[in-house]
């Protein structure tokens, strides 16, 4: 209640302000001119005074009269014409901004508030809400809590002779000592049958035959198969998987990815981005992940109020040192026929195949220091295609470009 208490009289206090200035700026105008009108009147009544006691003669006295006439004259002219500005329209137009301002600044206000805010949730310090994040953490749901409530959303119709196939195969691995490639073939075929719980178990035999041998992968590879089954949940048992698989190695891309997925389910978007952030800036172009990241890092980004820039993360590779060495040595035509094929090469590429945000900024910007503005802008058109018009990703184009756009 304080809080929309405190939030109600400061908007008041805003309307109140915003109406004063209004209504002096119509009052005002018509004040000074008649103001004016009384001090010229003033003047003349002082000639007489000033005449009948002899302090000016008799012409000074009229050549003076008769110029404060006139300016009275034209200072009664203005305060007629600021008087006739100043009626009922102008006034009553004054206030209808002003009730305008009354009905929609308030209810617009708390309106946003509702919904970018969090009207319900009461006001804590910063690490009050880490604290509350953390236990939020360590109380959340294990995986078979998560399953439990999943609805049934299987949609994929299994082909019986695949299934027959699996099963086979599921029979004769239990007549036997299994071993590695079996079990990985086997996670293979159960996840493509959408049967994670039999693709868990295998897996998690995997990393106990391997046992001190086992690799970073395995325990990342357990931990997508667990999030899958989850629709995406980072449960415990998921989160258990993560961290073992980055103890082994630190920059398993799948280990760090879910590792910021984590952080984001339990109010920590603040070191998803920055995980997210570190990730997106080495995780190769054509990994799923990266797809993901292009839109999923700056959606929680804009969440947690943390800005970040996709095209300042990935450095954009450069010439090799025997290429600098074979441009110094070319004439300026030949080194201008150099860039201008490079450029080409570019263009060809990324309309062929495509390519990263920062690599469209690159040809931008490199088509208008060749002074190629209209190559410019139609690699520009053609990168807003390819990144379906998303604003985060063209503004940060057009930053790093420094394409103009004109509307």
């Amino acid at each position: 209640m304080v809080f929309w208490l405190t939030g109600f009289l400061l908007s008041v206090a805003i309307v109140v302000l915003f109406a004063a200035v209004l209504m002096r700026k119509v009052a005002a105008p018509e004040v000074d001119a008649e103001r004016e009108v009384e001090f010229y009147k003033s003047q003349l009544a002082e000639v007489d005074t000033e005449q009948s006691r002899g302090h000016i003669g008799d012409d000074d006295a009229e050549q003076t009269r008769r110029e404060v006439s006139r300016r009275l004259l034209r200072a009664h002219g203005k305060a007629e014409r600021t008087a006739s500005d100043s009626t009922t329209p102008s006034r009553l137009s004054t206030s209808l901004v002003i009730a305008a301002i009354v009905v929609l600044l308030l209810p617009v206000a708390f309106a946003i508030h509702w919904q970018i805010g969090s009207p319900t949730v009461p006001d804590m310090p910063l690490q009050k809400r880490f604290q509350v994040a953390e236990e939020a953490r360590k109380s959340r749901p294990t995986q078979s809590e998560w399953i439990a409530n999943l609805p049934d959303t299987t949609t994929i119709t299994e082909d019986p002779e695949s299934a027959m196939l699996v099963d086979d195969f599921r029979k004769k691995l239990s007549g036997q000592n299994i071993g590695i490639e079996e079990l990985r073939l086997l996670v293979r075929l159960e996840t493509s049958l959408q049967n994670y719980g039999a693709a868990i178990q295998a897996q998690q035999q995997i990393i106990a035959i391997l046992g001190n041998t086992v690799s970073a992968f395995e325990y990342s590879e357990l931990a997508d198969l667990l999030a899958v089954q989850a629709n995406g949940y980072v449960s415990p048992e998921a989160e258990e998987a993560v961290l073992m698989a980055l103890q082994l190695d630190q920059s398993d891309t799948v280990a760090r990815y879910y590792l910021g997925l984590m952080f984001s389910q339990t109010g920590r978007l603040d070191r998803t981005v920055k995980i997210w952030s570190d990730l997106y800036s080495g995780v190769s172009d054509d990994s799923p992940i990266f797809e993901d990241l292009q839109f999923s890092l700056p959606a929680a980004a804009t969440i947690s109020g943390i800005k970040v820039d996709l095209t300042t993360l990935r450095p954009l590779p450069g010439p090799d040192a025997e290429m600098i060495a074979e441009a110094e040595a070319m004439t300026v035509d030949d080194r201008n026929e150099f860039i201008e094929g490079m450029v080409t090469s570019l263009r060809e590429r990324l309309f062929d195949e495509g390519g990263t945000p920062a690599e469209w900024s690159r040809l931008i910007r490199s088509q208008m220091v060749l002074g190629d503005s209209e190559s410019a802008t139609d690699s520009f058109e053609r990168a807003k295609v390819e990144f379906g018009n998303d604003p985060n990703i063209i503004q940060s184009i057009i930053e790093s470009s420094g394409i103009q756009i004109t509307e």
